[in-house]
């Protein structure tokens, strides 16, 4: 159940009156809407310090995705050389141990 509300009043500059009916427009909603929101969403502890730790974790996972996925496109890229085999591997009668050797350039022939 939602708790009753009750009116208040606050005071603000002219300046942040006027950050509030720019965002207001914005997102098209009313200034006394976008006032509560915000209002509520410092009371939730969603302060500007809190949320950029959050982004930063969020870029750090990110990063770390996105070179596991690259290491994992790397593998994926010798596999398949090393699975479709080349007819010059074939007839040289390279094996698949002579084939990894010459891809990773310690072959000895």
């Amino acid at each position: 159940m939602i708790d009753k509300t009750k009116p208040v009043s606050i005071r603000l500059a002219k300046s942040e009156i006027d950050e509030l009916q720019a965002r207001a427009y914005t997102l098209s909603a009313s200034v006394t809407g976008v006032a509560r929101d915000l209002i509520r969403a410092g009371l939730a502890g969603g302060d500007n310090k809190a949320l950029a730790d959050r982004l930063m974790l969020i870029e750090r996972r990110i990063a770390a995705l996105e070179q596991q996925s690259q290491e994992t496109h790397a593998r994926i890229v010798i596999v398949c050389i090393l699975a479709r085999g080349s007819q010059e591997d074939r007839q040289r009668g390279l094996e698949l141990p002579d084939r990894i050797g010459v891809l990773a350039g310690t072959h000895q022939p």
